[in-house]
Parts: C-alpha cells; sequence; structure tokens
C-alpha cells in the first residue's frame, strides 16, 4: 500500500508540473509581450513621423532632395510597421494574456497562431523574430525622428 501512495504521489507532482514544451511557450509569451510593449511605444513615433512626412507634402512647392528621400523612408516604414502588425502571432494559449486592452486597434493587429500548427520550439523562434523585427523597426523610426 505504501508503494502505491507513493506512485500516486510521484504521478500527481509530475502531472502538476510544467513540461518542456509548456516552458518554451511561456518564454515564447514572454517574448510576444515584449515585441508588444515596443509596439505600443513605436505606433505613436510612426504617426508622428506621418505626420511630419504629410507636413512637408502639402507646402505647396517642390521637395528637396532630402525632403522625397525622407518622406519615402517614412512610407517604407510605416508599410513595414503594418505589415508587422497584421503579421505577428499570438502564442497558442496565450491569445490576449498581458495586453493591454485599451489599444483599440489590438484586435486587428495580430493573427492568432490557432490555424498553424508549430512545434513549441518553433513558437519560440517566430518570436523572437517577431520581437527582433519590431526593434529593427523602432530603431529606424529613432533615427528618422533625428
Amino acid at each position: 500500500m505504501k508503494y502505491l501512495s507513493f506512485l500516486f504521489a510521484v504521478c500527481l507532482f509530475f502531472s502538476c508540473g510544467e513540461n518542456a514544451e509548456d516552458k518554451i511557450l511561456h518564454e515564447a509569451h514572454n517574448i510576444h509581450l515584449e515585441a508588444f510593449k515596443i509596439k505600443q511605444a513605436v505606433s505613436p513615433q510612426i504617426e508622428q513621423l506621418l505626420q511630419r512626412s504629410s507636413g512637408l507634402q502639402i507646402q505647396g512647392r517642390a521637395l528637396t532632395e532630402d525632403e522625397i528621400k525622407f518622406t519615402t523612408q517614412v512610407n517604407n516604414l510605416a508599410k513595414k510597421f503594418e505589415y508587422w502588425k497584421e503579421n505577428h502571432l499570438e502564442v497558442p494559449g496565450f491569445e490576449h494574456e498581458g495586453h493591454d486592452h485599451s489599444d483599440h486597434d489590438h484586435a486587428h493587429d495580430h493573427n492568432h497562431a490557432s490555424g498553424f500548427n508549430f512545434p513549441a520550439s518553433d513558437m519560440l523562434i517566430l518570436q523572437k523574430e517577431f520581437r527582433d523585427s519590431i526593434l529593427v523597426i523602432q530603431r529606424q523610426a529613432q533615427l528618422l525622428l533625428k
């Protein structure tokens, strides 16, 4: 009887613990949240750049070469940002967890991974790529704001 009690306790302990895949998904989710916070910081920067670009274009004069270059860079960066928002994936099982829902466009700026069947390790790689991509967008926005 002692053996059965011990075996039950061991089984209960391991069934309650997080498996390796769950740990990887938690890490992926944390990276997703980090990317989302960066997105939140970048969004007003992109808006500011778009306003500057629009201001240049409505001046009623021909743009200088530098102004044309700036406007082109801003438009390209805004396209990259929109593409990023439309294509980054939530981590399965963590949809909307940890997000500030006061961001009204959030419902439209990500995809749920439910239609995809990625192993946890691939989801982790994807989330790292999404984070790295938004970091690049953030750096480009900061350079253009100078």
